[in-house]
């Protein structure tokens, strides 16, 4: 196993229901231990403490790299050759994925030890890489591929963007995903094609009253019926993209948009580069 495999076996881990009988498996399991030597351990017993671990003449007659304790809240850990410990809540323990490669006969490496997010996001694009194949086996071929490592290159550098604040404000990016679409994206076609047919309903309801100017068909006395409600069907699409529902009046309307504009604004202004003030005389 390598590291990325390693650190995404840690957090499916991290996510289990904690059991205390299991866990010590699972976690020698999550760095590539045989099935065979986990059935050997299984036959043992575990320690209570750290302390009990370091004391037992076990440990010693073993040849122990490693000793772990956990209670299922927190965790802790000593590598018993450089004396190294960790101590974290149990939720957080694949973030010190790299203090167990020794584990997997990984040497450890101090830039996987201090950028184990950079390791993570690693086996993320991956995931993400291999998930888009599967519902779009036509991006697989090789005149689509291009297109597809184009595509993730842009992605790459929308979230570095993002963390690096090339982008205005924290979270542009995943945040607009988010708000334009289902969490997982699975209504982002849909909303696409809605949006169309009714840019497409608001050209046909102007293309019915030729040779009519724009003026004449937005005077708010005469609009034609069919414009007026192409437009009223596009705001309705619209809404629900935005907030999930229609808004309950122009009121709430205008309080909206003016959140998103001083949002916007205070983003922009955070920013920006403060001007240096001048010397007094």
């Amino acid at each position: 196993m390598n590291a990325v495999e390693i650190e995404a076996a840690l957090s499916d881990l991290a996510l289990e229901p904690f059991a205390a009988g299991e866990f010590p498996f699972a976690f020698l399991a999550a760095f590539g231990e045989k099935d065979i030597a986990l059935k050997r351990l299984r036959a043992g017993t575990v320690g209570a403490s750290l302390k009990a671990l370091r004391a037992s003449p076990a440990t010693t007659k073993a040849k122990a790299k490693f000793l772990l304790a956990t209670d299922g809240e927190t965790l802790e850990a000593e590598e018993l050759v450089s004396g190294e410990t960790i101590a974290c809540t149990y939720p957080d323990f694949p973030d010190h994925f790299g203090f167990f490669l020794p584990l997997a006969g990984i040497s450890t490496i101090k830039e996987i030890k201090d950028n184990p997010v950079d390791v993570r996001a690693t086996g993320r694009l991956n995931k993400l890489y291999v998930e888009l194949l599967r519902e779009n086996p036509d991006w697989a071929a090789n005149e689509r591929r291009p297109d597809m490592n184009h595509f993730m290159a842009r992605l790459v550098f929308c979230f570095f963007a993002e963390d690096t604040d090339i982008f205005n404000g924290e979270g542009l990016f995943t945040h607009t995903v988010e708000q334009m679409s289902d969490r997982d994206g699975s209504n982002t076609e849909q909303n696409k094609a809605d949006l169309t047919t009714c840019a497409e309903n608001i050209l046909l309801a102007r293309e019915a009253h030729f040779p009519a100017t724009i003026a004449d068909l937005y005077d708010p006395e005469t609009m034609p019926e069919n414009l007026r409600h192409a437009h009223e069907r596009n705001d309705e699409v619209l809404e629900r993209i935005y907030i999930g529902r229609r808004f309950k009046n122009d009121t709430e309307r205008l309080e909206k948009l003016f959140e998103l504009y001083t949002k916007m604004t205070a983003e922009v202004a955070k920013a920006a580069p403060k001007a240096k003030r001048g010397k007094k005389a």
